[in-house]
């Protein structure tokens, strides 16, 4: 498959590390998204609702396990076969790369979201709460349920998945193909899975030896078929959670290795082109879109660029314009902090900065 454009082992690498690199942005974009779609798949509004579900519920489900995916990939880079020296050198890593920009994260939403708080109700007229009441139906940094900045549960049970990493290693070097196997399955019958399963199959790429483009790029065409196939059967079979589930699940796999195979043939031909600026805003996208840029700064903005709020052709064109303003405002936000605050926006964002992304993700 990859003969045309890659003629070495060092080239078919490079090849993944740059279908990777592209990846970053649209799948922080399709997190913005799925945040966006939520909102209308109760709506009695049907093609909004129609709409609401493809995004929230189908298409933009892929955005996650695939980062778990990319995840595991790079987190057993070079460990094919066990060093404890090398696991504590990235459990090291992770503390800067991961835990501390999931702890700064919270802690400025926290603030901004009690700000913003207190400036509505006192435009409002109304006394505002104590900053201590704001806080107190919080779980803290590591409940499973709550958290100010939503997203982030991602960060959490990848810094667990790392943790455990041995494990992972073990099962995937001692039963290889069969855990993959077992992980599909699991995948398939239960969401519950995804971060163990996703990550798990992007270890064996590395653990194996085995390269992804070379492996994916071998079932290409039934990915494609099965990906549109098992996309349309969760619009079908929404309202029966047992076949969404499972139609979920199958479309993950098969979404994963099709977004590999049509993006890496894309920069391949030379008609996709990495964009370094959006790949390392991908981060800081995933992190501040929910903290009131996404359902107060955008949302204004919308209403007062579309008439007819309410509406179900309003709802439908603030679907994806509301996202798309959210995003622009964070890789905005992202382009100016490099400028004027190039240390703090290295602290929130793990290093993933324009001096130092290379080879910085969320699981490297």
């Amino acid at each position: 498959m990859y003969t045309t454009h890659t003629n070495s082992r060092e080239t078919l690498a490079n090849l993944t590390s740059r279908t990777i690199e592209w990846l970053r942005f649209p799948m922080a974009a399709m997190v913005v998204l799925l945040h966006t779609g939520a909102l209308g798949i109760g709506s009695t509004q049907p093609v909004y609702r129609i709409l609401s579900i493809l995004t929230s519920a189908a298409f933009c489900r892929l955005a996650v396990p695939c980062f778990f995916f990319v995840s595991g990939y790079l987190f057993f880079s070079g460990m094919q076969e066990w060093n404890w020296q090398g696991y504590m050198r990235k459990l090291k890593k992770r503390v800067r790369t991961l835990f501390v920009p999931y702890v700064l994260w919270n802690l400025l939403a926290a603030v901004v979201i009690y700000l913003f708080s207190v400036w509505k109700t006192v435009k409002e007229g109304s006394a505002p709460v104590t900053f201590a009441e704001h806080i107190s139906g919080w779980g803290g940094l590591w409940d499973a349920h709550t958290s100010f900045d939503g997203p982030l549960w991602f960060i959490r049970h990848l810094m667990l998945l790392c943790l455990f990493s041995p494990l992972v290693w073990w099962l995937v070097k001692h039963f290889g193909l069969f855990w993959i196997g077992a992980c599909t399955v699991a995948l398939i019958f239960s969401s519950s899975f995804e971060g163990i399963c996703t990550f798990s199959a992007g270890a064996f790429f590395q653990i194996s030896g085995k390269n992804i483009l070379r492996e994916f790029g071998r079932i290409r065409i039934p990915a494609y078929i099965l990906s549109v196939l098992f996309l349309s059967g969760i619009m079908l079979f929404y309202e029966n959670t047992a076949l969404y589930l499972v139609f979920r699940g199958l479309f993950i796999i098969c979404g994963i290795v099709s977004a590999f195979n049509l993006v890496s043939a894309g920069l391949g031909a030379g008609k996709l082109k990495v964009r370094p600026l959006l790949g390392q805003s991908s981060f800081f996208i995933f992190a501040a879109h929910n903290i009131i840029i996404l359902h107060e700064i955008a949302k204004w903005v919308v209403l007062h660029l579309i008439p007819g709020a309410g509406t179900e052709l309003y709802n439908c064109i603030d679907l994806f314009l509301r996202p798309t303003i959210a995003v622009l405002i964070c890789v905005f936000l992202y382009w100016l902090m490099s400028k004027v605050a190039p240390g703090l926006l290295a602290l929130l964002t793990g290093g993933r900065t324009p001096n130092h992304a290379r080879g910085v993700e969320y699981g490297s």
